[in-house]
């Protein structure tokens, strides 16, 4: 990958709560600088499964409305 770019990879997510990890898991190691999950008013628990600590290197914050993106590493 070259480096002098930097790639993230935005993950839209509805309703994704039962697959948001395993898509995060099949992004291969690397590919990525930051993984930018991107909530668009979800009614199930998409955005608690992106906020818990035990998710994929926890999500380091939430930025914009209701309840807006999550920015994951890898």
């Amino acid at each position: 990958i070259d480096k002098k770019h930097k790639i993230i990879v935005v993950m839209p997510a509805y309703n994704a709560a039962k697959t948001l990890e395993k898509t995060y898991r099949d992004i291969s190691v690397g590919i990525a600088d930051e993984i930018l999950v991107v909530d668009d008013d979800s009614h199930d628990e998409t955005v608690d499964t992106a906020l818990l600590p035990e998710s994929p290197a926890g999500c380091r914050g939430q930025v914009g409305f209701s309840p807006g993106p999550c920015l994951w590493t890898k």
